[in-house]
């Protein structure tokens, strides 16, 4: 259930894994520069179906409201969801449709190819990364 599609309006997703911005405060005046696209990169190669950048450079920020939008999610908590195992339980019981991974993602960049590997899931891998996986 971790890694099943997931259709938000226009939008379909390839997990429900999303990486929440992480408080970076590196915005400059609300637009994500070089160091988004180096940092959030990594992140989008290691499987995520989405990410979020922050946008604020002085505030902190909270999580993306997902029900915005007329969306109509369920909310999830993501400070403590850290195993994938821990993960699909809340998807599968109905618990959230989506789930905000930001610290996992940061100790290990490729948490999403690593919790598919765990889950038994069969993800496309690229291929630059397949001899590591």
């Amino acid at each position: 259930m971790f890694f099943s599609t997931i259709r938000l309006r226009d939008l379909t997703l390839k997990n429900r894994i999303v990486v929440s911005p992480m408080q970076q405060y590196s915005a400059t005046e609300g637009i994500p520069g070089d160091w988004h696209l180096v940092h959030l990169g990594s992140r989008a190669i290691g499987g995520a179906g989405l990410l979020l950048a922050e946008c604020n450079p002085k505030e902190r920020m909270l999580p993306l409201a997902v029900s915005e939008g007329g969306w109509q999610l369920k909310s999830s908590s993501a400070t403590m969801i850290n195993e994938p195992v821990q993960a699909n339980a809340i998807i599968t019981d109905g618990l959230a449709d989506l789930i905000l991974i930001a610290r996992e993602h940061l100790r290990d960049p490729y948490f999403s190819l690593h919790a598919a590997k765990i889950l038994g899931e069969e993800i496309a891998i690229p291929w630059q990364y397949q001899r590591a996986f």
